[in-house]
């Protein structure tokens, strides 16, 4: 064989080879951008809620004014919904008009949430008293009673806890960032929206408007 035909063959040679392993390269990249789909499609999954966590401390007029784009804002009456509570006992909201209502969205798994509670413990311990004018309900979006029980009693809570486990109320409010905390009127009238973990000053500067 000559030397020119050699050369030609191993040219051919070199060029199946290259063209094998840009083949075998794709099917790796394939495969591993397929295993991250996987893994992240997992974690969406393991939520039942679709709501994200907000950012701690955002501003209320410009939560108010995102939530006014999505769902009841201020100005607006609050929807009506019935929930229970982790003892079984139902509340309306509506039974709660002539009182002041924080209504405040949340869930375990988010950070921010967990951050605000011990602010709206204190803010729930100050107004005890006041049980007659002030009513605060907690509600805990897609998750069990059991976890919950257990969350608050090992935390030390003594909040008014109640289970939106299929996410309705949340759905029905448009909630898309937790924690999400409205304020209403004693005619039923929504008088602020707060997304972010809320601090006790903060609660109490918007309760006590509203009592006035």
């Amino acid at each position: 064989m000559s030397s020119k035909n050699q050369s030609t063959n191993k040219n051919k040679s070199t060029k199946r080879s290259s063209g094998k392993n840009r083949t075998r390269v794709v099917v790796i990249l394939f495969a591993a951008g397929l295993v991250v789909l996987y893994l992240l499609f997992s974690q969406y999954l393991q939520r039942p809620n679709q709501v994200a966590s907000g950012q701690p401390g955002e501003p209320a007029g410009q939560a108010a004014a995102s939530a006014e784009s999505e769902g009841p804002g201020v100005g607006m009456r609050a929807p009506d919904f019935s929930l229970r509570d982790l003892n079984g006992r139902k509340v309306a909201l509506s039974r709660l008009q002539g009182k002041v209502v924080m209504l405040n969205f949340w869930a375990i798994w988010c950070p921010y949430c967990k951050a605000e509670l011990p602010d709206i413990q204190r803010a729930y311990n100050s107004y005890r008293k006041q049980a007659g004018d002030v009513a605060m309900v907690l509600v805990d979006v897609g998750e069990p009673a059991d976890q919950v029980k257990s969350f608050l009693k090992q935390k030390g809570y003594d909040l008014p806890v109640y289970l939106d486990v299929t996410s309705e109320v949340a759905n029905l409010y448009l909630v898309r960032g937790i924690p999400a905390s409205l304020f209403i009127d004693r005619n039923g009238i929504i008088r602020d929206i707060y997304t972010g973990a809320i601090t006790e000053g903060e609660i109490k500067d918007r309760i006590n408007a509203m009592l006035r």
